[in-house]
Parts: structure tokens; sequence; C-alpha cells
């Protein structure tokens, strides 16, 4: 988007000034100093979250008609003392809305606004107030003792588009890899190991949003070119050096055949080559590294480990450092569940939801954590003396599995919950295995369900099974902790299934609700909902559409739901249903709306956004209650998409008491 703002398109609208750069062509776009149904007035205020109004926030509006040939138009405004942005009359439709503050802050990607034939649009955006700030700290290098990586060959060696895993350390499961045998390790090549960290800032801003509108409520931070926060650091030796700021990589790859006859990198064929990269560092500062953050919600992440050549290993690829050229670093090829992990860093503060998951992503390992205006967040990389190192893969019994999936957890347990979830026990997982047991059986998957049945009556892990650890999903505000299991789907197969146990989960919302123990994840959605928004044949409808809708089928208008019935309430009426719901059912929670053992709608619903914001729920309903909508496709045309948002208790008018069964509204 900010390079569509600095274009200049032919027959184009000038971004400054919002008029035409040649002459308009009939039917082409055009601003206007009068209002008019074409062209009605557009406001966009902004306010800080104190609702002051926010000066020098650069806001722009992006147009494309879809008349073939179309033509964009591009508006950028900046916000005056009053918090003013954008005040003019504009052609109706639907525009991209993004905005900047001086200070660094970018609305997320995806805001839009309708400005509406006739009616135009009035908009309060809320940026974050400048002021508020928190404080993070790396305390500690990560591990360069030898006897943690005893025997790692460290390195990087590629032949075509492929990267070789590196071998694991000694002691791990991983077979010894021999095209590895000659290169550099720790105590023989490699002067010390470090850690590259990326640092994320956002924050989460309720928007105001009128009807018919959409904004995100998402605002990320970006340092500026002279700020002392950076956002890529190389923690390494007791120090971290910054890279140049920004989120591309100014560090280069470099492919090198090694000098023949050198001691390291004998590599087995012609076709392999090591890899390296050539990095651009800042001067040094001692740990720790203290920094006054933005507050709002921090992610710190791991995305390799790199290593410090010697002299005689930069010589033997004939790499010669001298001053003002970048430096050569040594990468090795790691996944999150590798043993390297344990053995150079402290996991203790981690909650990456891939760790032990075998998944090879970028970043490695992160934490994410919402820090409020004053906190300060610690970062220690090392491992502590006296810490354990523990390995999920090794668990067989059902109460090491169970031991090492607390070890895992319980610092997340501890700083996210109120009060913190206590340790699962060895029955909760025996009962969370039996759980999914039951499911993969009503499935058909007879040997996943038997295998998990089998360990469960021996206390031990089928041999086809394996513990992988803790994983789960982790948005920006958002937390899933659960279990993760793998099944060979052979004795002699490589591949196999994955899957995670439900009983054995917790979900933590920032901004919603929250488990309240082991297996409670699912947000309870009793209460008043409002009708905000239709869907039919995959569009949504107009403001107007929408209000005829409501008045066609006003049963539909507000519902409240508590354990088992849903309430429809119209205007002079309110009707009660028996109210099923089946979390097991399968991706999304099936529903079943009956009156005297009755079916009279069934469909499938979810809680907004993977359950951050359980103020929304979305019902995909067939109004004439003839079919079972599975998906929230409406391409067909039976299938309508109903969004609701919930009333909070001042919100709730008061409603008639329900009836003994009035007539039926037509759409019953």
């Amino acid at each position: 988007f900010e390079s569509r703002q600095s274009q200049t398109h032919e027959n184009g609208i000038d971004a400054s000034h919002g008029t035409t750069n040649a002459k308009p062509a009939e039917n082409e776009l055009s601003t206007s100093t009068k209002s008019s149904p074409e062209f009605p007035s557009v406001k966009i205020v902004v306010h800080d979250e104190e609702g002051k109004p926010r000066e020098g926030v650069k806001v722009s509006l992006f147009q494309v008609t879809k008349k073939e040939g179309g033509q964009i138009l591009e508006i950028n405004e900046t916000s005056d003392e009053n918090g003013v942005a954008v005040n003019r009359n504009l052609p109706f439709g639907h525009y991209e809305l993004s905005a900047r503050t001086v200070d660094g802050w970018s609305l997320g990607f995806g805001s839009r606004i309708n400005v509406e034939f006739e009616k135009g649009v009035d908009v309060i955006l809320v940026a974050p107030t400048p002021s508020k700030t928190s404080k993070l700290v790396i305390s500690s290098d990560i591990t360069t003792s030898p006897a943690k990586i005893s025997g790692l060959r460290f390195g990087e060696l590629q032949w075509g588009n492929v990267t070789e895993h590196a071998p694991e350390p000694e002691g791990s499961e991983a077979t010894k890899k021999r095209e590895f045998e000659s290169f550099p390790t720790i105590t023989n090549g490699i002067e010390y190991i470090g850690a590259e960290i990326r640092l994320e800032f956002a924050r989460n801003i309720s928007q105001p949003a009128p009807s018919m509108q959409h904004m995100n409520t998402r605002w990320i931070w970006t340092p500026a070119p002279n700020s002392k926060v950076n956002l890529r650091y190389l923690i390494a030796n007791g120090q971290a050096r910054s890279f140049d700021h920004g989120y591309t990589f100014q560090d280069k790859s470099l492919e090198r055949l090694p000098v023949e006859g050198s001691e390291f990198f004998k590599l087995p064929s012609p076709k392999y080559r090591v890899g390296a990269s050539l990095l651009k560092l800042r001067e040094p500062t001692e740990l720790p590294l203290e920094l006054d953050i933005p507050a709002g919600d921090v992610k710190v992440s791991i995305g390799r480990f790199l290593g410090k050549p010697s002299a005689a290993v930069m010589a033997a690829l004939n790499w010669q450092p001298r001053e003002q050229q970048p430096e050569l670093w040594l990468e090795a090829k790691i996944d999150s569940d590798s043993a390297w992990v344990e053995r150079l860093i402290n996991t203790e503060w981690l909650n990456s939801p891939f760790r032990g998951g075998g998944v090879a992503t970028f970043p490695l390992l992160w934490r994410e954590q919402a820090l409020q205006p004053g906190e300060r967040l610690e970062i220690p990389l090392g491992i502590k003396q006296d810490q354990k190192t523990h390995s999920a893969l090794e668990a067989r019994t059902l109460d090491e599995v169970t031991s090492v999936y607390n070890e895992q957890t319980r610092q997340l347990r501890i700083e996210l919950f109120n009060p913190p979830i206590s340790d699962l026990t060895t029955d909760q997982m025996r009962a969370a295995m039996l759980d999914v047991a039951g499911r993969y059986r009503k499935q058909g998957k007879i040997e996943i369900a038997s295998a998990l049945e089998n360990s469960v009556v021996s206390s031990r892990l089928d041999d086809r099974l394996t513990f992988m650890g803790s994983v789960g999903t982790a948005p920006a505000s958002f937390r899933q902790i659960t279990p993760q299991f793998h099944f060979k789907i052979a004795t002699n197969a490589v591949g196999g299934v994955g899957f995670p146990l439900p009983k054995a989960e917790l979900r933590y919302s920032h901004n919603g609700w929250s488990s309240k123990a082991w297996g409670d994840i699912h947000p309870p959605i009793t209460g008043m909902w409002n009708l905000v928004s239709v869907e039919e044949r995959g569009e949504a409808l107009t403001e107007d559409a929408f209000n005829e809708w409501r008045q066609k089928h006003a049963s539909w208008t507000v519902l409240s739901i508590d354990e088992k019935s849903l309430t429809m309430h119209g205007d002079k009426f309110a009707m009660q249903f028996d109210f099923v719901i089946d979390h097991d059912a399968g991706v999304s929670p099936e529903y079943t709306i009956s009156q005297d053992g009755e079916t009279k709608f069934a469909g499938i619903f979810y809680v907004a956004s993977t359950f951050v914001d359980d103020t929304r729920v979305d019902f995909a309903v067939d109004l004439e209650g003839r079919s079972k909508p599975r998906t929230f496709q409406t391409s067909d045309g039976k299938t309508t998409n109903l969004t609701y948002r919930r009333l909070a208790a001042h919100e709730i008018p008061e409603q008639p008491a329900a009836d003994p069964v009035p007539e039926t509204p037509e759409d019953l």
C-alpha cells in the first residue's frame, strides 16, 4: 500500500489534492466541493485512547473502480490539532483505509470503510496514546558450555535447493550424519554460539466503527531510524548487537566450496556447498539489554542459532575478515523439537505453539505477552545452572508424559491464569487419551484408538505413540496450550498422524474468555445477542437491505441463550426453544433448535476469531429449516450467515415475558 501511495497513475487522482491529474473522461472519478448523492460527505477524526484529538496522524484512503480500466482514487491527509484528518466529499463506494502516527504506529491491514450513496460516512479512528511504555530486558546469553553441546557439529550443508538438518547432539535419538563428520564444533572451530532474536510490538484498540464499516483493531509499531530500540539483535558472548532497522534481511547468504586440503568441511561430493551468512551488525551492548518499549503485545522470537567461526574455519572457507565489511557467521538448520534447543537455551520463558511439535517454521521459538504501561518483561536466554533438561520424546510412561507436560506449561499457567491452573494429574491425562480414542473409534480409525486405549491400560505409551510436548496456536491476544501426540502409521513408516488432547487443553484470551480448568475450552454463549449483519449468497447486506431483512425476520433479530434453551425476541412476542450444542461434531460446533421434540433449525456456529473475541457469534442457518448447513458457504442460496454481538448487562432492554406459545411468526 505504501508503494501504491507513491505512484502517479495515468488519468488517476493526485493523492495529496484529490483532483484528477489528467482530463477526466466520461464517468471518470473526481472529487467534489459540494455534497451530492454521488459525492457524499466523508469525515474521519483521530482520537487517542483517552478520547483526546490526535494530531499528525497520516490517514490514507484507496479505491479502485470496478469498471473495466477503472481509475484509482487515492487520498492522503494528516490530522490537525482537532484530530480531523479527512473532511471532504468523495465518490461513494468501498475504500481501503490505512493510518500511521509520527511515533511509529501503523494500523493493521484490512480496514475498510463503505461510503454509501447519498449518506456518506462519519468515522472516529482511535490511535495509540504515545506515552504508554513498558520495559523489556534480555538478561542473559545462551549457553556456550561444551558439556551441554558435546560433539555438536555446527554448520549448514547445502546441495541444490536443499539444506540438510544438522546432526543432533550426542545422546539424542537421531543418528550421526557422515556428511557432517568434518564440520567444526564448539570446542574446535566455533568460538561461541549466539541466537538471533526479533521483536514485534502491537496494541489492540477497540474501534467505535459505525454499522457496515470494518476497522482493524490492531496497531503495529516499528521504530524510527534514530530509535534506541531495534527489531533484530544477535545475542552472543554476553553482548547484544543490533542489525539494521526493519524486518528485511540485511545479511546475505553465502555458499562456498571449502579450500582443498582444509582440516574442515571435507564434503562427500562436488554437489555440496557450505552455507554461511554475512551479517551487518552494529556496535555491541553488554548484557543485560534494557529497552523502553511501547506498552501492548510484545513478541520475542528466536529465528536461528549462529556460530562465530574461528580463524581456521574462516580460512577454510576462503574468507578474509576486514573492517567495514559484514561478518561471517555459520548457521545450523534446526527444528523446534531438536535436542539442541534444550541444551542451548532456557525454555522456561517460551510459549511457542510449535514447541516440541517437530515443525520447521520461522520463527523457531517465541514468547508473546501483553504488557501494561509500566510493566517489565525479563527474558533469560541462558540455561540456569541447576536447570534440568527434559525431552518430551524420551517420555514413555504416562507419569513421565504428564510430568514433562506440566513442566513445559507451568510458567504460562502461572503468568496467564488467575488463579493459576494447577498441574494436570496422570488420571486426567488418561481420561483425555480415552476421550480422543473414543473420537477416533467413531471415525473408524481403530489402530489409533487401540494404541491410546492400550497405553491407558498399561500406563505406558504404545510403541507407535510418541509424546511431542506442549503445542498450540498463538495469535497476538490468544493462547492455546495442549499436549501433542504422534502415531506412526506403520512400524517402518516415516509419516504419521499428529493429534492433540482437548480434555488436557487450556485456552487464554487477553481480551475475553479464558479456561477455568483443564479441558474447559469452549466459551459460554449464554446471554443476549443482537443481530448486527446478514450475509446471503456470499454478500453482506447493505444497511437498507439489512433493515428490510430485520423487518421480515423479526424473530431472529434478538436472541437470548441459557444453558439449554434459546429464546427469540420479537417486537411483540418471545418464543422459547430447546437448544443443544455439539462441540465435538467437527471443525465447527453444531447446534439444534427444537420445540416439543421437533427440530426447527440445525446448522453450525462459531465464536469469532478463534475464541479471542467472545462477544461475537456467527450462525449458518437455513431459514426455511429444510437443510442443515455444514459450512458457511452461502452460494447455494439456502444458507444464510447471521452475525450477532453479545449485549452487555447495561445494554439489555426490558423484554416481554414469554407467552404460552402465541401465534407463530411466519418465518417460524
